[in-house]
């Protein structure tokens, strides 16, 4: 079962090009769960798979975010059992900077 509790949160925007991408989930028969993770700019079914068999419930995409963009992203439980359950699709709108020119504009350098 996937839960609320994601980062981004739905619909954020100035999201930071180099974001992990984290959800709460779990298992009510106490499976081991492993997690595919679909992320897409622009399409509101996002078919493109960013992490694979992820073992805990977070993502961080093998490339930097595009700037300025519309991203939705979905993710699927798999368990020991094959059971799936897809979460709905949720949003984020990126910024302009990662996580270090982030800290460089804010003067902590």
């Amino acid at each position: 079962m996937l839960l609320p509790g994601r980062l981004p949160v739905d619909g954020a925007s100035n999201t930071l090009l180099d974001s992990k991408l984290s959800w709460l989930g779990d298992d009510t028969d106490g499976d081991l769960v492993t997690y595919g993770v679909y992320l897409e700019s622009g399409n509101t079914d996002p078919a493109i798979l960013v992490c694979d068999d992820a073992a805990f419930s977070e993502c961080t995409p093998a490339s930097n975010l595009a700037a300025l963009s519309n991203y939705y992203w979905k993710v699927v439980a798999r368990d020991e059992q094959g059971l799936e359950s897809t979460s709905q699709v949720w949003s984020f709108t990126t910024g302009m900077y990662d996580s270090t020119e982030s800290i460089f504009l804010n003067g902590f350098e």
